[in-house]
């Protein structure tokens, strides 16, 4: 037993050492009592009860009754009803040292903050300093009555710091009060009267006594007592029918599909707490970020969350049924195609979320992603706010020059960063190709999804289909056949005139200057945004966009969705070889 522990502080080392007791002592302990370590727990406690029934015989010449206990928790005391003792008046004396003291405080209170000063307020701590000392002196004066000792009794047990605390007050249920005299009592000290008149000599206490608080009712012990069976063997026999259950269980899908459903069913679409038969956790987790919580303008962003939010096709109606039993009765009642599409819903909802780029991604989600094809080109479509002015210039540029070509991306490399963004947002946008777009460019931009989207399950051998087109304008054929425009890296040709941000079909100048800075809100690094001072060439201008175009190879766009030659460690070999 440490010697830091109540019991040991309550008994010390001199104590126990005088009964026999040996104690270890840690020479290199910073505590003198965290260092000590009473050998013979029994033999301490032994010791603890002797001096605490010393104490309650003697409390118990003046209590009905007293008893001791090492330790007193609240179910020790919640069955016994409670007297307090009578409060205690302050002297004379003290009532004007008290009215003293508040008046020179409430004037201190109203003082300005300016005329404070640190005598006023080491002065304003010394009263209330003061003040508290009266107010426990009065309180250490409170006494219980004679009737009291006679109806209650203490319980004397180790406070938490070793030293010795006495329960008093306490009233066993059958010397409650009955209530006949209670009600005697409480007329005749309303009527002003003596309470104890009436009752010929037997004073029946004029102050209210508390009910015993009702302890927690155990509803296991009563069913085992009721079934007559010991806790031990309740143990055994539980474990021993679960075992079959579980071995049954195994062999039957459609239990065990039920029971399983019952639970997420309700984890996933209800909300509060729940007792349930398997012990599994299942979650739904969240459709946006903390932080776009209350943004109004993620929706449009995440189309998705309509998607989810409707569940009109979902079969619910058992989850209002307040019986767990009826409740899976119901459920179990619904046919198999409503269970099925009830129980890939609770799935989907439990999804966490990632990036196929992102290191801790699973594969198995990305397999089953690519299982599930979806078309994220045609459910996604970049906008400025989104995508677009969040990441670096330059990166926006590389994926101008990959979609579009060297001739598209060149004549808008001058742009500042939001006019820049507005463009690409035109030029990714659903519908007709705008001005300066040819037909092929369009189709390559509509195929294009942001990195991390695809799945990278190389397994699937139309998975690459997407981005395949997105390649095609930069080998494209100097001329397309749908539009007969000039293709978009025509060599020298003459390039697409970039429309103006605000539509009027002409391209904005140039502006010069320092950095156009990172995105908005720190998504992207923007050291290599920064424009030149040199003067835009106008792309309409004859002699092409060799002036103007960037130097260096076309950055190819992977299969995945994220950046060529990423880090070894981003997206391991094997995870590149989902089947």
């Amino acid at each position: 037993m440490p010697g830091a522990s109540a019991v040991a502080r309550f008994v010390g080392v001199g104590g126990y050492e005088a009964a026999g007791g040996t104690v270890m002592r840690d020479l290199f302990a910073d505590e003198h009592e965290h260092g000590v370590w009473f050998e013979d727990p029994v033999l301490l406690e032994k010791e603890a009860m002797a001096k605490l029934q010393a104490a309650a015989d003697e409390l118990a010449t003046r209590w009905k009754w007293a008893i001791p206990m090492i330790e007193a928790a609240w179910s020790d005391t919640a069955s016994y009803g409670r007297v307090e003792p009578q409060p205690g008046a302050p002297t004379d004396e003290e009532k004007a040292e008290i009215e003293r003291l508040q008046t020179r405080h409430d004037e201190l209170v109203n003082l300005d903050d300016e005329d404070w000063t640190e005598e006023l307020v080491a002065e304003g701590e010394r009263i209330e300093a003061r003040l508290d000392e009266i107010e426990a002196a009065v309180e250490a004066r409170a006494v219980f009555r004679r009737e009291d000792f006679g109806m209650a009794g203490c319980i004397v047990t180790i406070g938490n710091d070793g030293s010795m605390q006495v329960i008093a007050g306490l009233v066993k249920p059958e010397d409650m009060p009955k209530p006949a005299d209670a009600d005697a009592t409480a007329t005749a000290a309303a009527n002003g009267h003596d309470a104890g008149a009436a009752t010929h000599g037997v004073h029946v206490p004029g102050q209210a006594v508390a009910q015993p608080m009702a302890g927690p009712r155990d509803r296991e012990a009563e069913a085992r007592k009721e079934a007559g069976v010991g806790i031990g063997l309740a143990d055994d026999q539980r474990c021993i029918r679960t075992a079959l259950v579980k071995a049954h269980l195994a062999g039957d899908f459609p239990a065990a599909f039920d029971l399983a459903l019952f639970q997420m069913g309700r984890a996933v679409f209800t909300h509060g707490y729940h007792d349930h038969a398997l012990d599994i956790a299942v979650k739904e987790t969240a459709d946006r970020p903390n932080t776009r919580m209350n943004d109004a303008d993620f929706a449009a962003w995440s189309p998705g969350e309509a998607m989810l939010e409707d569940r009109s096709h979902l079969s619910l109606d058992w989850l209002e049924i307040g019986d767990d039993g009826e409740s899976f009765a119901a459920l179990r009642a619904l046919p198999q195609s409503e269970k099925e599409a009830l129980f890939a819903a609770c799935v989907a909802r439990t999804v966490k979320g990632q990036l196929a780029f992102e290191p801790q991604a699973r594969p198995e989600l990305e397999a089953t992603i690519a299982r599930l094809d979806i078309d994220f080109a045609k459910q996604i479509r970049p906008t400025a706010a989104m995508y677009w002015s969040r990441i670096a210039k330059a990166r926006v540029l590389d994926i101008a020059r990959t979609v579009f070509g060297l001739a598209w991306a060149s004549a808008r490399s001058k742009y500042k960063k939001p006019a820049l963004a507005e463009a690409m947002e035109a030029a990714f946008a659903a519908g007709d190709p705008p001005v300066g777009v040819s037909a092929s460019m369009h189709a390559a931009a509509l195929a294009w999804v942001p990195p991390g989207f695809k799945a990278f399950d190389a397994g699937r051998p139309d998975l690459d289909a997407g981005n395949a087109a997105t390649g095609a304008a930069a080998t494209a054929p100097a001329c397309d056949a749908q539009s007969g425009e000039p293709a978009a890296n025509a060599g020298t040709a003459q390039p697409d005139a970039p429309p103006a941000p605000n539509g009027n079909g002409h391209a904005p100048a140039p502006e010069a200057g320092p950095s156009d800075g990172d995105a908005a809100d720190g998504d992207a690094a923007g050291a290599d945004d920064s424009d030149t001072g040199e003067t835009d060439p106008d792309p309409d201008v004859a002699g092409g966009p060799d002036g103007i175009a960037a130097t260096g190879p076309i950055p190819p766009v992977p299969a995945n969705g994220h950046d060529a030659n990423p880090d070894p460690m981003e997206i391991p070999e094997f995870l590149r070889r989902v089947q």
